[in-house]
């Protein structure tokens, strides 16, 4: 007789309960519906726009020019505003998608999210110690 051997991936579980960064970067990767988050795709926007603005790539079109901005955005809400204008999206919760899928399908630039060992990392990947804050799902 010949064995045959049935291997099983459990993929991607949602814990009950996530920290909020975790449960953030899932969602900006597209890994948890965007539904999951409280405010959904408006808040992964937000995450992004912490993220982005926090990370400065070497040698690489910064992500507001390839959204075809001037300059830097102060808020979220100046991007979002500009989406909404360049791309003819009425509802803030198009322009965060709008922002998001961008990001998603890599037309902001490639962003690691998690500290890779080693490496120099973004300020948003060494934040202060303080309370953890954590998401119900």
């Amino acid at each position: 007789k010949q064995t045959t051997w049935i291997v099983d991936n459990p993929g991607v579980m949602i814990p009950s309960r996530l920290e909020t960064e975790q449960g953030l970067r899932l969602a900006l990767c597209g890994c948890i519906d965007d539904t999951v988050i409280p405010d959904g795709v408006r808040t992964v926007g937000d995450y992004l726009f912490y993220v982005l603005t926090e990370v400065v790539l070497p040698d690489s079109k910064p992500w507001w020019r390839r959204l075809e901005m001037d300059n830097l955005p102060r808020t979220y809400e100046q991007t979002l505003a500009h989406i909404g204008k360049r791309w003819g999206h009425k509802q803030e919760q198009e322009q965060a998608q709008h922002f998001v899928s961008m990001f998603r399908k890599g037309l902001l630039g490639r962003y690691t999210l998690d500290p890779i060992e080693g490496a120099v990392q973004p300020a948003f990947l060494n934040p202060p110690a303080s309370n953890a804050s954590s998401v119900k799902l």
